[in-house]
Order: C-alpha cells, then sequence, then structure tokens
C-alpha cells in the first residue's frame, strides 16, 4: 500500500503560505480541543468510579486513532461528554459498548434518517442535556466558596475566582475557551508562586512548645529585638533569587528595630540551583561588610 501523495486536497495546501498556516492552526486546535475535551471527560468519570487515568496514555491513544483514522476519511477523535456520561448512568463497564454504539447508529442512520429528519431540535437537545446531567458539579463551587481566604491563611480565593472564570467563559464562549482559561489561569499562578514565593518572619509560639510559626497568622508569636526571623517558602532559584532579595531587605528595613542577627529558615527551600547560591553568597558579603551576622538554618 502507497498513500497517494499528490491528492488534490494536498497540492492545495502547499501551494500557498495561507493554506499551511491556516492549516497547521487549525489543526493545532483541533487536537487540543479534542484532548481537553477527553481528558475532562474521563477525568470526571475517573473521579467518580474511583480510578486513576494517565494523560499520556490518553494523549497516545487519541493521536493513534487519529493517524490511523486519516487513512480512512474519518473525523478527528475525541471523548463524548453525553455518551460518556449517559454510558456511566446505565452502567457500561467494557468496551463491548463502542460495538453497540456502532451498530445502533449504522442502523439509525441506514434506515431511520427519514423518520427522524423531522424530529425537532429541541428534542434532541433535551436529550443530550439530560444525559450530561451528572456531569453538572456546583460541589466544587461550594467548597471553594467555603475556604473563600487568602491563600497565606490557607483558604482557597483564587482557585474560586478561577472556577467561576472558567464556568463562565463555558457557558457564553465554549468548552476550549472555558478550558483552556482555566489551564492558562493555573500555569500563570504555578509561574508566579515559582517567582514570588512567600517569605513570613517567625515568632516562637511559647503554647506549642517554643515553635517557630508565621506572625501574622499566629499573632501571639514571641520575637526578639535585633533579631529577625524568616522564612522562604518556596524553590530559590533564578526566577525568585531577586525577589528573595527584595523581601528579606523589605523585612529588615521595615523591623521596629535595627537588626542585627538575620536567621534564615530554608527547610521550606526544596530547590537552590547556581543563581540563588551566588545571590546568597554576594548578599552574606554584604552583611559581613555591615558588621552584621547571619545564620541558615535548615530544620527537618
Amino acid at each position: 500500500f502507497q498513500p497517494a501523495y499528490d491528492l488534490p486536497a494536498a497540492r492545495a495546501m502547499f501551494q500557498t503560505q495561507y493554506h499551511l498556516h491556516e492549516f497547521i492552526v487549525g489543526g493545532f486546535l483541533v487536537a487540543l480541543t479534542s484532548f481537553l475535551t477527553t481528558y475532562a471527560t474521563s477525568k470526571k468519570q475517573a473521579l467518580q468510579h474511583g480510578y486513576q487515568i494517565d494523560a499520556s496514555q490518553e494523549m497516545f491513544a487519541l493521536g493513534m486513532a487519529g493517524t490511523c483514522g486519516s487513512f480512512f476519511g474519518s473525523f478527528p477523535p475525541s471523548g463524548s461528554l453525553s455518551r460518556t456520561s449517559l454510558a456511566s448512568e446505565v452502567g457500561v463497564r467494557t468496551q463491548m459498548s463502542g460495538l453497540m454504539k456502532i451498530v445502533v447508529v449504522g442502523t439509525s442512520l441506514s434506515f431511520f434518517t427519514p423518520v427522524l429528519y423531522y424530529l425537532p431540535k429541541a428534542t434532541l437537545a433535551a436529550i443530550i442535556l439530560r444525559s450530561t446531567w451528572s456531569l453538572v458539579d456546583f460541589k466544587t463551587a461550594r467548597e471553594l466558596w467555603k475556604a473563600w481566604k487568602p491563600d497565606k491563611l490557607g483558604g482557597m480565593k483564587r482557585d474560586f475566582v478561577v472556577w467561576w472564570i472558567s464556568f463562565f467563559l463555558t457557558i457564553f464562549m465554549g468548552v476550549l475557551y472555558g478550558i483552556g482559561s482555566a489551564v492558562l489561569f493555573s500555569l500563570l499562578m504555578i509561574v508566579r508562586d515559582a517567582a514570588m514565593p512567600r517569605m513570613v518572619s517567625l515568632g516562637q509560639i511559647e503554647s506549642l512548645g517554643n515553635i517557630w510559626r508565621d506572625t501574622e497568622v499566629w499573632g501571639e508569636g514571641r520575637t526578639f529585638p535585633g533579631i529577625l526571623v524568616a522564612e522562604f517558602r518556596g524553590p530559590l532559584s533564578f526566577a525568585s533569587a531577586d525577589w528573595f532579595q527584595q523581601e528579606l531587605e523589605r523585612m529588615r528595613l521595615s523591623s521596629p528595630d535595627q537588626v542585627e542577627i538575620v536567621v534564615l529558615s530554608f527547610g521550606s527551600v526544596h530547590d537552590l540551583d547556581k543563581t540563588a547560591i551566588e545571590m546568597l553568597r554576594e548578599l552574606f558579603t554584604e552583611w559581613q561588610k555591615r558588621g552584621g551576622r547571619r545564620i541558615v538554618a535548615c530544620p527537618q
């Protein structure tokens, strides 16, 4: 078997740069939409039925199905929200359901098309809405609303905002915009957390056995004049080195007493690269010239 590479459609696509660009952009959007829809559907079912899924396997399956089907003029493969929900409700357990779907859909298209032609679209919409009813989940929104407080206090305020943004974009603009916005905002938050981790001032809590906690959360934390105990909660790398230096200087200058000793708690620093080490070396050298002392602590 040798594919016909001189098909008219292929020749027309490579004739102009515009057609090739349109094909690449369109293909990428179709692949992204198919993967996001399929993964979101399978993830929802996995949570409901208590099993794990592998995102790379989902992508591999979609890629192989699309590659093999392209030789036979098939549509791009994608998961179906309505059919997956309906299959879950009726108790489907094996892939035999796919064969039954082929028989039912093929028979309907071959023999019942004239009968279904005059079926109102509202009826079809009602069937789809009923089959996807189990996918409607406001429990997550209620849980996020109950945890409406800043992240530093253990809340999920920004997660609640992202949830509602993606919800309204899905309703008014479509699934692609909704899921895409949620992924984009989540990536931006990950980048922000990596570049600007929290740095807190620690105080001694006598009621808890003299352990040290964030003074902003534990107001009864005891601090000592001239001593700044700071904890950096995140990776210390090239992305966060400048932020670390700025925050430490801000905390030192905002201290009510002149800081003579700085204690750095690195128990929450799980990553330290060459840029951060050079920054610390320069910072310690500058403090030494000023006559200040520093202690680096890494409690277990």
